[in-house]
């Protein structure tokens, strides 16, 4: 490895904690690249049905007062079919016209959102990278400084972070269409299942490799103020030469990642012992639900505020340690003098 991996995560810890203004960027990107995923979730097992289905009947035998499961199938089925037949009628008193117009609103709004988000999150980050090169440096910006640049680049850095990836897929359609075509007969078969698998390593690879390419160049075009075409081509080629240590501090970010992600995981634990014990007091006295709301909202906007701080610190973090490694590349680069 050429670059001293030690002196990068010392400097990025230095500068992550000296110049609380990166925060704030890097709060913006972490807001922006928040995904709506989340994990899908429970079905429940065929057994755990009949017995729940058993128990209310019996209950429902001991018990006048019990509804009766036969009866609230027809009801809800009774309340649903209702319900959709006022929706259609609803529509039916609609013009066509108002329902088109409301779509293409709609869709307006959604890609003026998608365009503000896109550069919201190209000028945090140029705004990022400047910061943390100038503290590197030595010296300390504040917003503004910061700001200005990120708004000089971020149209650049939108070129970079779009660009490369339409071609990218456009290549890997064209390419991946014969390849369909010819797993359709072989689909069941295990030679097709294979080239399948194979088919997506690929992909894999090629979109993680260009997401490093783009992550690089987005770096040396802020520092080294370039074009988005030189910027990408720059970022392959600090990964084509010093790939170790790109993978090195790779799999470094990816563990203090992890440990970061598991110590906000344990912010619940305290939240949740807060909300067990506040549940057993409004069981015990119903009229202490009048100080548990405001004080569940209070911690509730306390954790998420708290997740989202620690995000962002960490994200700062981490792009400083790419910082540092590209300019101690830069560094490496230089020719000595004899």
């Amino acid at each position: 490895m050429k670059t001293n991996l030690t002196k990068i995560l010392n400097e990025a810890w230095r500068i992550t904690f000296k110049n609380k203004w990166l925060w704030v960027f890097g709060l913006v990107l972490v807001l922006t690249s928040s995904s709506g995923g989340n994990g899908g979730g429970g079905g429940g097992n065929k057994n755990n049905s009949n017995f729940n289905y058993t128990n209310s009947y019996e209950i429902n035998k001991s018990s006048p007062f019990a509804p009766n499961p036969q009866q609230l199938l027809r009801e809800t089925s009774q309340v649903l079919g209702t319900a959709a037949v006022s929706i259609e009628e609803l529509f039916q008193t609609i013009s066509p016209l108002f329902l088109v117009t409301a779509g293409i609103a709609f869709t307006l709004l959604l890609i003026v959102f998608a365009i503000l988000g896109l550069y919201l999150k190209a000028w945090a980050s140029s705004a990022l990278i400047h910061g943390i090169d100038q503290e590197n440096n030595g010296v300390s910006l504040g917003l503004s400084p910061m700001s200005k640049l990120g708004k000089q680049k971020a149209v650049e850095m939108i070129k970079l972070s779009i660009i490369p990836s339409f071609i990218t897929l456009g290549v890997t359609l064209l390419v991946a269409i014969p390849v369909i075509l010819l797993l359709i007969p072989e689909a069941t078969r295990p030679f097709g299942i294979l080239l399948a698998v194979l088919v997506f390593l690929v992909f894999f690879v090629v979109l993680l490799f260009l997401a490093s390419i783009v992550y690089l160049g987005s770096i040396a075009l802020v520092i080294k103020n370039l074009t988005w075409q030189d910027a990408f081509k720059e970022g392959y080629r600090i990964i084509t030469k010093y790939f170790i240590d790109v993978i090195l501090l790779s799999c470094v970010n990816c563990l203090i990642g992890g440990l970061v992600s598991m110590a906000s995981c344990a912010l619940i634990i305290p939240i949740a012992l807060v909300g067990f014990g506040a549940a057993l007091g409004v069981s015990t006295f119903p009229p202490l639900l009048i100080i548990a709301v405001p004080v569940a909202v209070i911690l509730l906007t306390a954790f998420i505020t708290g997740i989202y701080l620690v995000s962002a610190i960490a994200h700062v973090f981490n792009k400083s340690t790419w910082v540092i490694l590209y300019k101690q590349v830069l560094d490496l680069e230089k020719p000595k003098i004899l």
